[in-house]
């Protein structure tokens, strides 16, 4: 592993959203791409029967544009504040 690497794993931080418009698994698996595609995500998983995606980031802070890229394939996308009931 590189030092790089080793910096990024540290910083990570696990995010949780809302998903709006998913009724099925070839949805989760949409969205799911959609957000693994995007700079700063290092895993994402989507889950059609609570209607979350959970989403891994490099780095704090780099939520930003992952609501927008969902929305641009016809879903929401709402961050869930930490310490909110699941």
């Amino acid at each position: 592993m590189s030092t790089t690497d080793a910096a990024s794993s540290t910083d990570a931080a696990e995010v949780v959203f809302d998903v709006s418009g998913m009724t099925c698994g070839s949805c989760a698996a949409r969205i799911k791409d959609v957000l693994v595609s995007q700079a700063g995500v290092e895993e994402a998983a989507v889950d059609v029967a609570s209607n979350r995606a959970t989403v891994v980031l490099a780095a704090p802070g780099t939520v930003d544009g992952l609501a927008a890229a969902v929305e641009e394939i016809g879903y929401g996308l709402t961050h869930v504040p930490s310490g909110r009931p699941a």
